[in-house]
């Protein structure tokens, strides 16, 4: 009987408590369940709002600004170039690299050993990691260290094999430098087409065998891809109505074109070589017509390893840095 009493009045308990706090925070729950929805909603209709003005105004003023003008507009109008251009920007680092990682295989096998007596002698505890002149120096500075190195070489260890860097007073024609060098081992060679003005880029030629040879093919290959680069550069000009771009382009076609002509005609370009010989045999060099200058380098150097910087024939004065020989297009 009393348990019956006290089920009856702890179910009475539970109904006041009912009555007291759920009815009363009923409607507190329901109104913030509603304004949830209402906050979900607005975010929906913002977001959808956002996403229309994305679309319809700021990438339409996107397109407007840049895909309509200038090289992406070309591209847009002839897809095929685009995917020529960059089939060739692919083939042309593939080579590149196969290229440099042949020549690094080649330069380990040409560079000098470093000697295995243990002698201590003038200049073989300074390894020259660079060859060249040094930017915003005198040029007769670099021809009295160049004339130094050789020297002191000489006294120091005449017979061992030594990497040197060989100016000459003038550009020469493959031929010609041929036989200025001809009897030494040269590694690596420089060109350069003063015809074409300021802007002409100094080009390095890689070298194994007959220099004479290797010139002549290096000159036929770069005229003949001077000559495509022009054609190109002109079509891109012709097309665009950028005045920043036709400029750029123009400036670059006529500079291709000047040398695919000097290139295709046997320019006197050469004017610098990377040598391997003995500081002996470098004395002889020196003293051949035509040779300005001869810097030899540490004991040990390594071509792969060598910063190397050229002097050119006309710089008598302060060396210039070939970055600023260019004018960019305003």
């Amino acid at each position: 009987m009393k348990l019956r009493e006290l089920d009856d009045n702890a179910e009475r308990q539970l109904a006041s408590l009912d009555q007291r706090f759920v009815a009363a925070a009923a409607p507190k729950v329901a109104k913030a369940v509603d304004e949830l929805g209402h906050a979900v909603r607005r975010t929906r209709k913002a977001a959808a709002g956002l996403a229309r003005e994305v679309d319809l105004r700021d990438l339409n003023a996107l397109d407007v600004k840049y895909a309509t003008r200038g090289p992406l507009a070309f591209f847009r109008e002839v897809p095929q170039l685009l995917a020529v251009i960059t089939g060739i920007v692919f083939i042309v680092g593939t080579l590149t690299a196969a290229h440099e990682l042949q020549s690094r295989q080649t330069s380990a096998d040409q560079t000098v050993q470093p000697p295995t007596d243990g002698a201590s002698t003038p200049g073989s505890q300074q390894q020259v990691l660079s060859l060249g002149p040094t930017i915003g120096k005198p040029a007769s500075t670099y021809l009295t260290y160049a004339a130094t190195s050789l020297t002191e070489a000489a006294t120091s260890a005449p017979d061992d094999q030594r990497l040197a860097m060989v100016s000459l007073s003038a550009y020469y024609r493959p031929l010609q430098a041929s036989s200025i060098l001809s009897g030494y081992v040269v590694n690596r060679a420089w060109v350069r087409d003063t015809g074409a003005g300021r802007t002409a880029p100094s080009m390095p030629v890689e070298v194994s065998g007959d220099l004479g040879r290797q010139l002549t093919a290096f000159y036929a290959r770069t005229a003949q891809g001077q000559g495509d680069a022009a054609t190109q550069y002109q079509k891109l000009a012709d097309t665009t109505d950028e005045t920043h771009y036709k400029t750029f382009y123009e400036q670059f076609a006529k500079l291709s074109r000047a040398q695919a002509k000097a290139f295709g005609h046997d320019c006197a370009c050469a004017y610098a070589f990377v040598v391997s010989a003995t500081p002996t045999q470098l004395l002889s060099l020196r003293s051949r017509p035509g040779i300005r200058s001869i810097e030899v380098a540490g004991r040990g150097a390594r071509l792969s390893d060598l910063d190397i910087s050229t002097l050119l024939p006309e710089v008598k004065g302060i060396v210039p840095n070939p970055a600023a020989l260019a004018d960019p297009p305003s």
